[in-house]
């Protein structure tokens, strides 16, 4: 301590010089190792388990993005036009309205143009009613 503090520690009263020679013993002391929780390694076979789930999950959802079909998600109605196959076609014609419209203007412009490249005949005939219908009710 500087000759300054050592004054004014001599000019407080006893309570207080106590606390200050408490200070200066623990101060002095040397800092002791302080025991850190020990790592304890984890059992070879609990290893072995964990990094074999997480693989297993990583195979499943790479395998799943890959796929060739990607599975589409959402009402059946409006994921049939994404599909380029034929019985998706057909699914298509069977869904749609005498007057040649579907169930609201998205999904008649949408399967109309689905149905445009499709070699069947009946799609063909539901194509041009859903072109008749659009330009009828002035959205083409």
């Amino acid at each position: 301590m500087t000759n300054d503090l050592e004054k004014t520690l001599r000019e407080l009263p006893a309570g207080c010089r106590d606390v200050v020679a408490r200070l200066r013993a623990s101060a002095e002391v040397s800092p002791r190792a302080v025991a850190v929780g020990r790592w304890r390694p984890v059992p070879l076979a609990t290893a072995a388990a964990l990094a074999a789930a997480l693989l297993g999950v990583a195979a499943f959802f790479a395998s799943d993005r890959a796929s060739e079909t990607r599975r589409l998600k959402g009402p059946r109605e409006y994921i049939l036009a994404a599909q380029p196959s034929a019985d998706a076609a057909l699914e298509i014609v069977r869904l749609q309205k005498p007057d040649g419209s579907w169930q609201n203007d998205f999904l008649t412009r949408r399967n109309a143009a689905a149905l445009k490249t499709c070699p069947d005949a009946r799609a063909q005939l539901a194509y041009r009613k859903a072109m008749r219908n659009l330009r009828v009710r002035g959205l083409l």
